[in-house]
C-alpha cells in the first residue's frame, strides 16, 4: 500500500494541474512524485538500520509522533510559498483523487488481526482500526460530492460544504487519536498506559510506515482539502475554465 503512494500523488499532480492548464505539468508532478518516494525511501532506509526507529528504543516514540506531525506541517506550510501546486491541487481533478486516498484507510482492519494474535493492545485497537474504516467507507461519498456537487462543497452555508468539512475534520481526529494511543501504549519515555502487548510493533518494518508515511500522507490530503475548499470562489479554479499561470522556474 505504501509503495502506491508516490504513483497516487504523482496522478493527483498530473490531473489536477492539467485540468488548470498549467504548462510543464508532467515535470511539476514527476517533482511531487520524486519528493514522495524520497520521503519514503528514507523512513524505511531509517528502519533497516535502525536509526531512530526499528527498534523500540527510549526516545522511539517521540521520534515517531516528530516523524508524523512535522511532514505535515512542512508540506501545508511549503504549498503556502507554491502556487502552481496549490493551483493545481485546489482543481475538481485533484480533490477528488485526494478524497479516493482515503479508501487506503480501510486497510486499518489490519490492526483487528494484530489484535486477534496478541500483538496490539485493545486500548489502541479497537479505536483507530473503527476510525479509519468509519473514514474509509464514507470517503466515496466525499469523492462523489466533490465531482458531482463541486460548487455546493465550495459555497460558505451550504450543506455538503459542512459535510465535507466535518469528514475531513473526522480524518484527522481519527489520525491525532491513533497516534497519541500508539504512543502512550508504547514502552518508552512517552509510556502512559500499562497494557499488554504495547505498540511496539509499530517500531520495525513493516508497521513502521503506518505513523512515518501512510498515515502523515493520508492528514496532508485531508489538509489540503480543507485549505482547497476554504479559498474564496473566485480564487478556486474550474476544471476546464482555469486560466493558465505562466511557469516560474521549476515547480515553485
Amino acid at each position: 500500500m505504501a509503495s502506491l503512494i508516490p504513483l497516487s500523488g504523482f496522478l493527483t499532480i498530473a490531473f489536477g494541474a492539467r485540468a488548470a492548464g498549467l504548462a510543464g505539468w508532467p515535470r511539476l508532478a514527476g517533482y511531487v512524485a520524486a519528493g514522495l518516494l524520497a520521503w519514503g525511501g528514507l523512513g524505511v532506509a531509517l528502519a533497516a538500520l535502525e536509526i531512530g526507529w526499528g527498534a523500540a528504543y527510549r526516545l522511539t516514540p517521540v521520534l515517531l509522533a516528530l516523524a508524523y506531525a512535522l511532514p505535515v506541517l512542512l508540506v501545508v506550510a511549503a504549498l503556502r510559498r507554491a502556487p502552481r501546486l496549490r493551483t493545481a491541487l485546489g482543481t475538481r481533478s485533484a480533490l477528488w483523487r485526494l478524497a479516493s486516498i482515503q479508501l487506503a484507510r480501510n486497510v486499518g482492519l489490519v490492526f483487528l488481526v494484530l489484535h486477534a494474535r496478541g500483538e496490539l493492545p485493545g486500548l489502541f485497537t479497537y479505536p483507530a482500526a473503527w476510525g479509519d474504516v468509519a473514514i474509509g467507507v464514507t470517503a466515496p461519498i466525499a469523492m462523489w460530492a466533490l465531482w458531482f456537487r463541486d460548487a455546493e462543497v465550495r459555497r460558505p452555508g451550504s450543506g455538503w460544504r459542512k459535510a465535507f468539512i466535518g469528514w475531513n475534520v473526522a480524518g484527522l481526529a481519527d489520525h491525532v487519536v491513533a497516534v497519541t494511543l500508539g504512543i502512550l501504549c508504547f514502552p518508552g519515555a512517552l509510556h502512559v498506559f500499562d497494557v499488554h502487548p504495547t505498540t511496539v510493533v509499530f517500531a520495525g518494518l513493516p508497521m513502521v510506515l503506518f505513523p512515518i508515511y501512510m498515515v502523515p500522507f493520508a492528514a496532508m490530503g485531508h489538509r489540503i482539502m480543507l485549505d482547497a475548499i476554504r479559498r474564496p470562489a473566485g480564487r478556486a479554479r474550474r476544471d476546464g475554465v482555469a486560466e493558465r499561470v505562466p511557469v516560474l522556474g521549476g515547480a515553485g
